[in-house]
């Protein structure tokens, strides 16, 4: 029932996490994915893109397990702390929701942190201290502000030029790492404060 969206394509979000990962880990390695709820279509196409892509970039590499957390922080913290310890061979973890800190903490409890390459979603002042560290390798950044630029602007040329709203206007999302959150920072600043 909706007129449009604008949103980061959730496919091309997972297959991005599927595809870096998959370069970053050794042939043959074991990831897992943490999501909200799969029935949520924005959650379950990119685990779809996610477990389509690793494996064609890294021969021999499986997607283990997908977790559902239900964006509960205390059911992902220990639904992920016991998949880290029933797998001692598993290379990384994608979160594929902005759920990623109780990742984080169960990586940091079980001693992995640093060691499973963890693939985040989204940007947040929490995330970047676990950006810092070494405990995210990289977050793909949806972009919420342009997103918003984006849909009021398609809004006003709909009504003040009768522009056709798009059933969709996909955005590409931004990869944020160590090297550039400096500058995720210092917009994510300036948006807040222009609320």
């Amino acid at each position: 029932g909706r007129s449009s969206i604008v949103c980061v394509e959730p496919k091309l979000n997972g297959t991005l996490a599927g595809e870096f990962i998959g370069k970053l880990l050794p042939c043959g390695s074991r990831v897992a994915a943490v999501t909200g709820m799969l029935c949520t279509e924005d959650h379950r196409h990119k685990v779809e893109g996610f477990r389509e892509s690793f494996p064609s970039e890294c021969p021999g590499g499986i997607v283990t397990r997908v977790i559902e957390g239900h964006e509960n922080e205390d059911e992902t913290f220990h639904k992920c702390s016991e998949l880290l310890r029933s797998d001692s061979r598993l290379a990384g973890i994608y979160v594929s929701t902005a759920n990623c800190l109780p990742v984080c903490r169960a990586l940091d409890a079980e001693g992995r942190a640093g060691q499973v390459r963890l693939i985040a979603t989204d940007l947040f002042a929490e995330v970047a201290q676990y950006i810092e560290n070494r405990t995210i390798t990289a977050s793909i950044y949806q972009r919420p502000y342009l997103q918003g630029q984006v849909a009021v602007r398609l809004i006003a040329d709909h009504f003040a030029t009768g522009d056709e709203l798009p059933p969709a206007r996909y955005l590409s999302p931004a990869v944020v790492f160590r090297s550039n959150l400096h500058l995720f920072r210092e917009f994510s600043h300036a948006a807040t404060g222009a609320r």
